[in-house]
């Protein structure tokens, strides 16, 4: 696959834009509002706490977009003290036509509410070594950790999960075959998680792709994306996802993505295909008598399996403790692949939405 075919998937997790002093200096766009008589710095400051929350939000808590409002709400808490800041609507105002006009490359704003970031953005060490702003970055790490705490025994829950996977890790050695542990975003030591090594998996996929999905969030387009790249590259690509009321309109969004992205190729439409759970070939008498679907499972062509407990949501692969196994081991393959035909075979395939 060449690179100009690939689409842009998960910048978030990929790109990084560094910010430095340059970025933070007296503004023509401040000029009516800070008072640049008494607070000389004023902007510079405002800036600065905006650049902070951007930061933690995209690198330390994995956050793919943040609500302008509540960016708002946390510079308000943070320089609470300056008399300066103006409050409500118009610091929203503020806030955002700095967002559109100095920092296009690390942001993008969607109609003046939700601020996505393409790239993941780097505060310079040489920054935090300026007093004044190593106390807003604390104070904005701060509020972050209020609202978004991760527990404080995640540690203690990885490393015992470590621990009982150890004798199964170990069986890489001297075989043909590798069983991975995989864990969520942010806890412990750095370990591949979960979201990339589900699109790196699919991205490598040569013959077939077969999927179960219980929820879905629209925020991750990469996997939808990717798997209609992927039907485009002549890769049999089966789904299955939970079809219930809490999960249709959701589920609903993932096939529509994969067939626009098959769209623009305009190519590969014959290599995807869904499938509902519970719309059954056959009727299967009372609906409430049927298993619900909470599978979440990867095979990719025949001969690797993942299996997570998280769901391809942004609560699941952000903040959630998850935890998944990969592995290569044929048996373990192919006993995985037989369950997938079991399911997809009692299915209609592609009913109607």
């Amino acid at each position: 696959m060449e690179n100009k075919e690939l689409l842009n998937y998960e910048e978030a997790f990929t790109n990084a834009v560094e910010v430095d002093l340059d970025q933070i200096k007296r503004n023509d766009l401040f000029n009516n509002i800070f008072d640049e008589q008494s607070r000389p710095d004023a902007d510079c400051q405002f800036q600065f706490c905006v650049l902070s929350i951007i930061s933690i939000a995209s690198k330390q808590f994995g956050f793919p977009w943040l609500n302008l409002r509540e960016l708002v709400s946390i510079v308000e808490y943070v320089l609470n003290d300056a008399e300066w800041l103006p409050k409500g609507e118009k610091l929203e105002f503020i806030a955002a036509e700095y967002l559109n006009s100095n920092l296009k490359l690390a942001v993008s704003t969607e109609n003046g509410v939700k601020i996505s970031f393409p790239c993941v953005v780097k505060l310079k060490k040489e920054l935090l070594q300026i007093k004044k702003f190593k106390k807003i970055y604390e104070k904005c790490l701060e509020i972050f950790t209020q609202k978004y705490p991760y527990p404080s025994f995640k540690d203690d829950i990885i490393k015992n999960l470590m621990e009982k996977i150890t004798d199964l890790s170990n069986l890489q050695q001297n075989k043909d075959y590798q069983i991975r542990f995989h864990a969520t975003k942010g806890f412990g030591r750095k370990r591949d998680d979960i979201y990339s090594t589900i699109l790196d998996m699919l991205d490598q996929a040569k013959y077939s792709v077969e999927c179960m999905i219980a929820y879905y969030s629209e925020d991750l387009k990469a996997l939808a994306r990717i798997l209609g790249l992927k039907a485009y590259e002549g890769v049999q690509v089966k789904v299955i996802l939970r079809w219930a009321e809490d999960s249709k309109e959701v589920n609903k969004k993932l096939i529509e993505e994969i067939f626009r992205t098959i769209n623009i190729k305009q190519s590969g439409w014959e290599n995807f295909k869904y499938a509902l759970y519970p719309i059954f070939k056959k009727s299967v008498g009372i609906q409430s008598s049927v298993a619900n679907l909470h599978a979440k499972m990867f095979i990719i062509d025949k001969s690797r399996l993942l299996i997570s407990s998280a769901n391809v949501t942004v609560p699941s692969l952000r903040k959630n403790i998850e935890v998944a196994i990969s592995t290569t081991n044929i048996d373990t393959v192919k006993e995985a692949d037989r369950f997938f035909d079991e399911i997809w075979n009692s299915l209609e395939v592609n009913p109607g939405l």
